[in-house]
């Protein structure tokens, strides 16, 4: 989070145009957490915090515009073909890299992370129907909430 607001906070909002504007926010704020989200679920209070960064940076935040801001904070993270700006819904994007790591394993048996997985936590069933288990690592339950 400290990341992500230093790297936009160096910016001045009102000397970039909305093209500059999107163009940093995907890079800063969407690209700064993808690592983390391949492997981890991210907490939802974190997203959320991350997307009002999103907003307030867009926006030019001063803390006057409440009432804009929550209606125009569907349009920016409304797709690109719905006539938005396309900017990821941290929750959705986290929960659909942990399902390609689901999708890896069922695909990729062979891979050593699916190996150690499957030795761990799942030995008699495949993935799709692996139970959560006793004591999981913070990565598996991770894992286990994309399924």
């Amino acid at each position: 989070m400290d990341r992500i607001w230093k790297n936009l906070k160096g910016w001045k909002e009102k000397s970039l145009s909305f093209e500059g504007r999107g163009v940093l926010i995907g890079a800063v704020s969407q690209a700064i957490p993808t690592y983390f989200m391949s492997g981890f679920l991210l907490p939802k209070g974190l997203c959320e915090k991350i997307e009002k960064v999103v907003c307030a940076f867009w926006w030019g935040s001063k803390g006057n515009n409440r009432e804009r801001s929550i209606g125009l904070k569907r349009k920016l993270f409304k797709s690109k073909h719905k006539v938005g700006m396309g900017f990821k819904i941290l929750r959705d994007f986290k929960l659909a890299m942990l399902a390609n790591q689901v999708w890896r394993f069922h695909k990729q048996p062979e891979s050593i992370i699916a190996k150690s997985y499957k030795a761990e936590y799942f030995p008699n069933t495949d993935i799709l129907h692996a139970p959560i288990g006793n004591s999981p690592s913070f990565a598996w339950r991770s894992i286990q909430q994309s399924i």
